[in-house]
């Protein structure tokens, strides 16, 4: 029974062995396999991290373009509010000027209006002045007559202190 023992531990080595060589086999089959997973998987990795590394520099890039866009919007915006103020500024301006010309045009109309009423009345007085002057034309031949009297009376007078009298009211009549 000792052989039969010894046969059955090696017939037991035997197929462990056996077992051992087949699973070498399939190992050494699997190896290119699992080598070519590998490399893949490595490849795979190696694609990722690139492209993890340029997604990463973009990154960058980008929050620099964000922060040179933010930049220009907080300029752009401050550019807007002046604007605006300038605008505001420039409509109470505008208002004011339309104040002033509507101001201004009611005063020249208020000029017109005296510059009319002082041409008429310029006519009036004119036209008063001519016919004032058609009375002067006659008081001033009246005017003449009565100094051409009272000449005359002087003389008259001067004739008759000549001769020694006075004259009397009748002596003029």
């Amino acid at each position: 029974m000792a052989m039969v023992g010894q046969a059955s531990s090696r017939l037991s080595a035997i197929d462990t062995f056996t077992e051992l060589e087949e699973k070498e086999k399939c190992i050494n089959e699997e190896i290119p396999q699992r080598k070519e997973a590998a490399i893949t998987l490595i490849s795979e990795i190696c694609e990722i991290k690139k492209s993890m590394a340029d997604a990463q520099k973009k990154e960058v890039e980008l929050k620099e373009q964000i922060v040179r866009l933010q930049a220009e919007l907080n300029r752009k915006e401050k550019e807007i509010r002046d604007c605006e103020i300038k605008i505001s500024s420039l409509e109470e301006q505008k208002k004011k000027s339309v104040w002033d010309t509507i101001g201004f045009l009611e005063e020249c109309e208020t000029v017109k209006k005296n510059m009319s009423q002082i041409v008429e009345e310029k006519m009036k007085a004119r036209q008063e002045l001519e016919k004032d002057i058609g009375k002067f034309g006659v008081y001033q031949q009246r005017l003449s007559f009565t100094i051409s009297l009272q000449q005359a009376e002087s003389l008259y007078i001067s004739l008759f202190g000549c001769f020694g009298r006075s004259p009397t009211a009748i002596d003029f009549l």
